[in-house]
This record gives structure tokens, C-alpha cells and sequence, in this order.
């Protein structure tokens, strides 16, 4: 199943999201799974429909002609940010005298930028943008109703499950990537010797252990975080591996890792109050 959960299910929505509900997943009737230097085409379908082939039939053929020849590019009209500057400033200060106060240790701030471009965009081509430019991060596109649609690029992965066993890391700290390997070698060192961003790392990590030790029997990772370098960034990163308890689900992995510290705050309850 494809989909995803609400950041925040307590919250109320904003209205450009209101195509999407607090969870959606589907059963994709076409999918493309690249597995071990090969390619699969699997077709998902209810086999007690009668059209169910010939409808198979139209649905491949119509994704072979909605492939674009080439990728296009948008120009960007005007541009609006919310909140602007100076309220940016206000809250950052609040949420840090906040910190300052013991309230919470984290909180992740985000502002909303508008883009008016020179014509009308296409997702699918936006993401195939960022696909091809070697981003090295984890692609996603949901598009509940035609004029509706979220995509993204993510370099952390929240779990991955195969049986008992479950891979998850912890992502924290960026700097950008060097023009020359001097000075990458220089901005990685740079990120690896930094007590906010080591902290920061600390405090994701040992959420994870936190939210996972009624869940799991075990959980090990390195001792020291090593960097995760993408196409333009680079992170601090530290890879989890360990074995769940009998009859643990996977909504109970997602109830308990959703959101994490790298997009919410610590401790949770509180940074997303603050949010709120």
C-alpha cells in the first residue's frame, strides 16, 4: 500500500490541504519495483470483476502515452513567503526563550513559500526535476484529485520492516555540499565537530530508543554518528537496526516514530504544541 499520515492529526488543516485526509493509503493497480538491478511490472487487480483485463489493458496503455519526451522548465513570476521576516523573527525568539525555559529542547519552525510561475505546473514533471538531478533522497507523489498534488524529497527514511527485523535511522545537522573536495572534506568536518548539531543528533536518537522500547527486543547502532551526503547537502546520520516483539503492527511503528525530532521537535508532545 501507497499513502501517508497527517503530520499532525490534532491540528487543524490548512485549506490548501484539504483534498488530503488524516491518513490515505492505496492499492496501486500498477506498480514498477526495482529490486536488485532488476525491473518488475506488477499489476494489481480484483479478479472477480469481468473487466478487470480489458480495464488492466487501457490503464498501461494510457500511462505509455502520458510519458513526456522531455522535462520543462517553469519561470518564476513572483513569489510570496508567510510568515514574512519580521514575524519570523518574533516567533523564532519566543521559541527560543521557550527553550530557554525547559519547556522543550527542539521545535522545528517551517514557513510557507507561494510561487506564481509563467504557466501551469506539472507535478509528475517537477518530481522527475528532482529526480534526475541526483538528489539521493527518498521520492514521493500523492495526488488525491486532479488539481491536488503533494511531492517531495526526503533523505530519511522512517522505518523500513522485513518480518520482526526494522531498519530506522537517525538524520540530524546539514551543511551544504562543497564546490571542491577541500572544501567538502572542510564543511563535513565542520558538521561532525558541531556541539549543537552532535546534540541535535543525540536528542533523535534517543527518541527513537525511547519510542521503540516496548516495541522492540533489540536495537543497536553505531556510537558515533557518520555523514549522509546527497546531491546538495550533507547530514549527520546514524543507522538503527534491531527485532520487534511478537505481533507488533505497523501502525504501531508509525503511532510511535511519526513525527520525529527531525521534522517535529523534542520532547514531542511539547514541540508540537508549540507548533499548534
Amino acid at each position: 500500500y501507497f499513502g501517508g499520515c497527517r503530520f499532525d492529526c490534532y491540528a487543524q488543516p490548512d485549506p490548501v490541504w484539504s483534498a488530503f485526509p488524516t491518513a490515505w493509503f492505496v492499492l496501486p493497480q500498477v506498480e514498477l519495483i526495482h529490486r536488485g538491478g532488476r525491473t518488475f511490472l506488477v499489476c494489481n487487480c480484483n479478479p472477480g470483476d469481468g473487466n478487470a483485463e480489458s480495464q488492466l489493458t487501457d490503464t498501461l496503455a494510457g500511462i505509455v502515452d502520458a510519458v513526456p519526451e522531455e522535462v520543462k522548465s517553469y519561470r518564476v513570476l513572483h513569489q510570496t513567503r508567510f510568515p514574512d521576516v519580521h514575524a519570523w523573527a518574533r516567533m523564532l525568539q519566543s521559541t527560543l526563550d521557550r527553550i530557554a525555559r525547559g519547556e522543550m529542547a527542539k521545535v522545528v519552525l517551517a514557513n510557507q513559500t507561494t510561487l506564481d510561475l509563467d504557466r501551469k505546473a506539472d507535478a509528475w514533471d517537477l518530481l522527475k526535476n528532482l529526480r534526475l538531478s541526483g538528489n539521493g533522497s527518498f521520492l514521493f507523489g500523492f495526488q488525491p484529485l486532479p488539481d491536488a498534488v503533494f511531492i517531495g524529497a526526503s533523505p530519511e527514511r522512517l522505518f523500513l520492516r522485513t518480518g520482526r527485523e526494522i531498519q530506522t535511522e537517525a538524520v540530524a545537522g546539514t551543511r551544504r555540499r562543497g564546490t571542491t573536495q577541500a572544501e567538502d572534506s572542510a564543511l563535513t568536518a565542520d558538521l561532525l565537530q558541531s556541539d549543537k548539531d552532535r546534540r541535535e543528533q543525540e536528542m533523535i536518537t534517543a527518541f527513537i530508543r525511547e519510542s521503540l522500547e516496548s516495541l522492540a527486543d533489540s536495537l543497536n547502532s553505531d556510537s558515533r554518528p557518520s555523514i549522509m551526503k546527497l546531491a546538495q547537502l550533507q547530514h549527520l546520520y546514524t543507522p538503527m537496526r534491531g527485532y520487534l516483539k511478537d505481533g507488533v503492527s505497523n501502525a504501531s511503528l508509525l503511532n510511535a516514530l511519526q513525527p520525529t525530532p527531525a521534522v517535529g521537535g523534542y520532547p514531542r508532545t511539547a514541540a508540537l504544541d508549540a507548533i499548534r
